[in-house]
């Protein structure tokens, strides 16, 4: 919480948290007064001066933002997600008792967490498809239908136990479940055959609730009907009674059984080598050091230019502001946080540079458009795998595009066409683009899409040179 930070405030007031107009954090920005800074200022000095659990509670509940607290924000834009996320955050801060001191920790720790772990998975009740999850996990969550088979289940419990406490966390699961469906819910519930059931220690919630309704009536199948019979009449619920299924035993016969010998096989396989770009490419210096050059010029900056990229056109988002918070997500973890501005103008350079019929990306509306495409194909008794990074159809025509984050100079000329070729020749990345292309092909064959006259070609987009409205390499492999 560093005011003087402007970087980090400003993402602050970008974020869904706050979600501040661009335009009206301009306007702040440019003003005299910067009134934007001082709720920083303020939290700074509560954070400083108050506890922690202090701080979080006048960040989210007073109205330091556009007149309003942080949970109004999240109530008016109904966001069922990030209402989730920061509920389960602000559970388990004060549940782990986190404090200042080891925020930063608890932070890394989450991050590192299993996807499947319970503690970090908020499940998407506006998503299409069957949740599975248990009763705890559904808190805060509602569905169109719900099955609450966790009510019936019987529990068995130690004389040791506080039987009270026990029971009445049963309950509490009970509401829990039956509270979750916005339409209907179904329970099942199972009757003994051969008896009533009489030790309630071991009842399931449902069979304690349905316990208590009944008073002091016996807790069998007659009594708990002409409970739920008046309920009936009143269309409140409905019943239905599950088929006996017929277990047929199957016994050992006495009839022998002979045991047929296995012939032997043997057959020698052809050894197949599987075949990359990677491995095929003559390797050119893609990474080599300029001076005075912007951006540093390694592996992991490519790699996070593609993660960004892949990020933007899978949500097919080109809102400026969207963008500098996928920018922000990818960078404020990483050492090249300092060069936020640098990766960011980049982005947009890309974004915006008119390449295909004098369209931009950010003009263009996609048939089909899908990034890091994995393949594997055969081919002249090899196997050839690797990723494309974005395919996409415009005006029902198909294209590639791979991203080449390569610094072949400072200045515009060393983003000439003349370049560009030698840049391409000297990493073989027409070779690249004949695999790419093969692989498409196999694609658009399988979708019954004709390759000849539906395939637009291959566009290599070097990031750094962009800024000169240059920098772009087309082709389309003849075979």
């Amino acid at each position: 919480m560093n005011p003087k930070n402007h970087n980090y405030v400003k993402l602050s007031l970008l974020s869904p948290l706050i979600s501040l107009d661009k335009d009206k954090l301009t306007e702040e920005m440019e003003s005299s007064n910067h009134l934007y800074l001082k709720p920083f200022y303020y939290l700074n000095m509560v954070l400083k001066n108050e506890t922690f659990p202090k701080f979080i509670n006048k960040f989210l509940f007073e109205k330091l933002f556009n007149n309003e607290s942080i949970f109004e924000k999240l109530a008016k834009n109904q966001d069922c997600n990030l209402f989730n996320e920061v509920y389960f955050i602000l559970e388990n801060l004060f549940k782990d008792k986190v404090d200042l001191l080891n925020i930063d920790k608890y932070f890394d720790q989450l991050l590192l967490l299993d996807k499947d772990n319970q503690k970090t998975q908020v499940d998407d009740a506006e998503a299409d498809g069957v949740n599975i999850l248990t009763t705890f996990m559904s808190k805060g969550l509602e569905f169109d239908i719900v099955f609450a088979l966790d009510c019936a289940f019987n529990s068995r419990v130690d004389e040791f136990d506080d039987i009270n406490e026990i029971n009445a966390e049963k309950l509490r699961n009970l509401y829990v479940g039956l509270t979750r469906a916005k339409y209907r819910v179904y329970v099942p519930l199972a009757f003994p055959t051969n008896c009533e059931l009489e030790d309630e220690n071991n009842f399931g919630s449902l069979e304690l609730f349905l316990k208590n309704c009944l008073e002091n009536k016996k807790f069998n199948k007659e009594n708990i009907l002409e409970k739920l019979d008046v309920l009936k009449e009143e269309n409140f619920i409905s019943y239905t009674y599950v088929k006996q299924s017929n277990n047929t035993f199957y016994g050992r016969s006495d009839e022998k059984i002979e045991l047929i010998k296995n012939v032997e096989f043997s057959r020698k396989f052809e050894d197949k080598t599987i075949l990359s770009f990677s491995n095929l490419a003559k390797k050119g210096d893609n990474f080599k050091f300029i001076q005075n050059a912007k951006l540093p010029s390694n592996a992991e900056v490519g790699q996070i230019f593609h993660k960004i990229l892949e990020k933007i056109f899978n949500k097919q988002t080109f809102k400026t502001d969207e963008i500098k918070v996928i920018v922000s997500d990818f960078l404020k973890s990483s050492i090249y946080f300092e060069h936020f501005d640098i990766f960011l103008k980049i982005i947009d350079n890309v974004l915006n540079i008119k390449f295909l019929n004098n369209i931009s990306f950010r003009e263009m509306k996609f048939d089909f458009c899908k990034t890091e495409i994995e393949f594997l194909y055969k081919e002249d008794g090899n196997y050839f795998k690797g990723f494309i990074d974005l395919v996409f159809s415009f005006q029902n025509i198909f294209y590639i595009v791979d991203w080449k984050s390569n610094l072949l100079g400072l200045d515009q000329d060393d983003y000439s066409p003349k370049k560009i070729m030698e840049a391409m020749e000297s990493n073989d990345y027409l070779l690249q683009g004949d695999i790419y292309s093969k692989a498409l092909k196999k694609y658009l064959d399988l979708k019954m899409i004709d390759y000849k006259t539906q395939f637009g070609g291959i566009f290599y987009l070097f990031l750094r040179g962009i800024e000169f409205n240059q920098a772009i390499f087309y082709y389309k492999p003849k075979n």
